[in-house]
Formats: structure tokens, sequence, C-alpha cells
């Protein structure tokens, strides 16, 4: 059923390439100005100096929701008080390592009441959500938890999607703006050789600073692909350290037994 679906989709998107491919042949034989290349770059030039602004626009945007995404997952979502308190880990530890606790869900319960109520964060969620069966067996509390720290790290994956997306796409949007750079170089060139049969200082001068924004723009793309690589590394290492951290209660209490 399902390779029949895929089989449709992949037809439709055929017909709908021959279709479009069909319009534009019959609309390049109806108007033959289309396929002038002077009329191309009369209408197309302006609308690629403004693209290439655009660019570096989106490019500067990109920089910024790359940079604040850290900020704000480094500083706030990924704070080791949003995942425990110190005390609360020791306590929870101290109570799991208790027989009669382990065993009488109902004192479990009670001993733990305050590190639910007293605290907001990742682990007094996990206390509150936890099992009889979670802390009766040292296999189930472990995978427990383990469960819950898979779950957090969805939570928290926007932040890392974020950045990984946006310093994937900053390479490709550099050298879309090195392309239209070269684009108005050579216009640039051509006109001076149309207009005045040689290229001129003025001209030249255009020239340079057309294929040097070129350069740049691709620079830049690099550059947001390797800074954002390396922020996109930090979000998760340190929420790797700090997932590790909780994973470690079970096997605390499991290392005590």
């Amino acid at each position: 059923m399902k390779q029949s679906e895929a089989l449709k989709v992949k037809q439709l998107n055929v017909w709908i390439i021959l279709g479009l491919t069909l319009i534009l042949i019959i609309w390049s034989l109806l108007n033959n100005r289309i396929l002038d290349s002077d009329h191309l770059a009369l209408y197309m030039v302006p609308a690629i100096e403004k693209l290439g602004m655009m660019t570096i626009f989106v490019l500067y945007v990109i920089t910024i929701v790359i940079v604040v995404n850290w900020a704000y997952y480094s500083l706030v979502k990924l704070n080791r008080q949003n995942f425990y308190d110190p005390v609360q880990r020791a306590e929870l530890i101290k109570v799991l390592k208790d027989p009669e606790a382990r065993t009488n869900f109902e004192e479990f319960r009670k001993r733990t009441s305050n590190l639910v109520s007293h605290y907001s964060n990742y682990l007094s969620e996990i206390i509150g959500s936890i099992l009889p069966n979670a802390i009766r067996q040292p296999f189930m509390l472990e995978q427990y938890f383990r469960a819950k720290v898979d779950n957090i790290s969805k939570n928290l994956a926007g932040g890392v999607n974020t950045i990984n997306l946006l310093s994937n796409v900053a390479p490709i949007l550099g050298f879309f703006g090195t392309l239209l750079g070269l684009i108005k170089a050579f216009h640039h060139s051509a006109q001076a050789m149309l207009i005045e049969g040689q290229m001129t200082p003025d001209v030249f001068a255009k020239l340079q600073t057309s294929i040097m924004i070129a350069i740049i723009t691709s620079l830049y793309g690099v550059g947001l692909k390797i800074i954002g690589s390396l922020l996109r590394h930090h979000l998760i290492t340190k929420f790797n350290n700090l997932g590790d951290e909780l994973l470690d209660i079970p096997a605390e209490v499991l290392f005590e037994e």
C-alpha cells in the first residue's frame, strides 16, 4: 500500500515537471524576448541586486537566531537547577537506598513528597510520576530514569534542531550570494565594454567590490556553519552531562546494593 502511494507521488511529480516544461516551451515560442539575454539582463539585474542585499540580511538574521537560541538553551533551559537540586538528589538517593521505602510505596511517597512539592524541576517530575515496580526492581528503576531522560531530550531538542537547520542553510545562502555577486560583477564589466569599449577605473572598482562581496558571503556562510556546529555540540554535551547526572541516581543505588 505504501509503495503504491509512493509511486503515485512520483508519477504526479513527473507530470508536474513535464507540464511546467511544456508551458515554458510554448511561452518561449510565443515570446522570443524571454530568451533574449539583453532583455533578461535589463529586468533581472536590478532584481539580482535586491536579492543580494536580502541574502546578506538573511545571513544576519540567521546569525542572531543561532546566538539567541544557543544563549537561551545554554543559560536557561540547560541550567542545572532546571534538572535537579543537589540536596533533592542526595535525599532521593538516601530514600531509594532504604529497603523499607523500596518495598512500601506509600512510605516512599510520604518521604519524597517534599522533594516533589518544594522543587520545580525535571527530577521532581520524575519522582512524582514514578511507579511502584520501578522502585522495587533495580533494573526497572534504571530503565524508568533512562526513559524519562530520553523524553527530556526530545522536549529540549528544539534549540539544537534550530541551530542545526540554520547552520546547514547558511553555506547555501552564502554560495547563493556569491553567484549573485558574480552576476553583478559580470554585468558591470559587460556594460563598460558595451558603452565605452574598455574597462574604466570606476567600473573596475565596482567589479572588484562585487567580487569581494561575493567572496565574503561564502565565507560568512561557511563561518556560520562552523560556529553553529560548535554551539550545537556545546548544547548536546551540556545536556548529556546533566542527563548522565540524573542517570547516575539509579546507578548509585544499584552500586550501593
